[in-house]
């Protein structure tokens, strides 16, 4: 049996991460996101944050209207959306609702991010200070639900 050359993981959480919700609404699929593991968060050692660099956004007046139209109300304007350098969007998901195996999976798939961008850090003193990261891409499920296409297996670069 070969290897996969990617995998998909659903990105879960954007609800509590505004305007994640409204940058993932207008995001075409395929467009470059990046991962960066959170071994401080309090409630998962293997969290992995799922990011926007803002500096990927398009820039065309069509994309801008619709950023602009789905960021109406939720205390953003695109002022706010440039001035960061990265947005994040939400996790990698832990739990998989009963399903053993599949959380199992999720966090097979966490950990091996941790310590993917742990070596190249461990091998790559200047990524110590930029954080090293998994770059991945946008897709949706058959729900239309974002999800995170990740190169399989995981390749780190210095982010910043």
């Amino acid at each position: 049996m070969t290897e996969p050359t990617s995998i998909t993981c659903q990105l879960v959480g954007a609800h509590f991460r505004p305007p994640a919700k409204a940058l993932l609404a207008v995001l075409p699929a395929g467009h470059p996101l990046f991962l960066r593991p959170e071994p401080d968060n309090p409630y998962d050692a293997n969290a992995v944050q799922v990011l926007l660099a803002t500096s990927t956004l398009p820039s065309d007046e069509a994309f801008l209207d619709n950023l602009a139209s789905e960021l109406a109300g939720q205390g953003f304007s695109l002022d706010d959306i440039n001035v960061q350098g990265e947005w994040h969007l939400g996790f990698l998901p832990r739990a998989a609702k009963g399903n053993p195996q599949l959380e199992q999976w999720n966090i097979q798939v966490q950990q091996a991010i941790h310590e993917t961008c742990k070596t190249f850090e461990d091998n790559n003193s200047a990524a110590i200070e930029n954080y090293s990261v998994v770059p991945c891409s946008l897709t949706f499920d058959a729900a239309g639900k974002p999800a995170v296409l990740i190169p399989w297996p995981p390749a780190p670069q210095a982010s910043g």
